[in-house]
């Protein structure tokens, strides 16, 4: 498999109160989890969001970002499309000549990950789990809220996975 040594892809799951991360970097996961973005009024949430995002970028010397953008009626007209968009700026106005930003759809990729024709979350999940062992106690937490708040990470990790074989041309592997 070729791969490009300098690449590093972080995943972002955008919401109005967390959002989710992961970081492959020459192909491989090494990194993910949750920022907490909430804050007592939308513009301050937005600034927290912009710091965040620009502390994952710096901190891990991404040159690939993954978002994931929203695709039902609620999201597109929620807080969490105002996150994608001001997540989808910042990448351009402040890491443009380094940064590759990468606008993905969440139905492609669960597509594609699970080689199926309506696949779910909870299946994208299991897949991920399969091909990243690390990930399975997250699978089967007794607090749905846990799950929820989880749910994040398996999609932050699906956006920069999809990415990290399209950016090297190579098909996606079922497990």
């Amino acid at each position: 498999m070729r791969r490009k040594s300098n690449e590093i892809i972080l995943g972002i799951d955008p919401g109005s109160r967390h959002i989710g991360f992961a970081v492959f970097r020459r192909g491989e996961l090494d990194d993910y989890g949750i920022k907490s973005i909430k804050q007592n009024s939308h513009p301050k949430t937005i600034r927290k969001l912009a710091s965040v995002i620009r502390n994952l970028i710096d901190l891990e010397g991404a040159n690939v970002v993954a978002v994931e953008i929203p695709v039902t009626y609620q999201q597109k007209s929620s807080l969490v499309a105002v996150v994608v968009e001001k997540i989808k700026s910042l990448v351009i106005s402040e890491f443009g000549k380094y940064v590759n930003l990468k606008v993905v759809d969440p139905r492609i990729v669960k597509k594609a990950i699970c080689d199926e024709l309506k696949p779910t979350k909870a299946n994208m999940a299991k897949k991920l789990a399969e091909l990243f062992p690390q990930l399975r106690p997250k699978l089967d937490l007794p607090n749905p809220g846990q799950t929820n708040y989880h749910a994040r990470v398996f999609d932050a990790i699906a956006m920069a996975y999809y990415c990290v074989y399209l950016e090297n041309e190579l098909p996606l592997p079922n497990a």
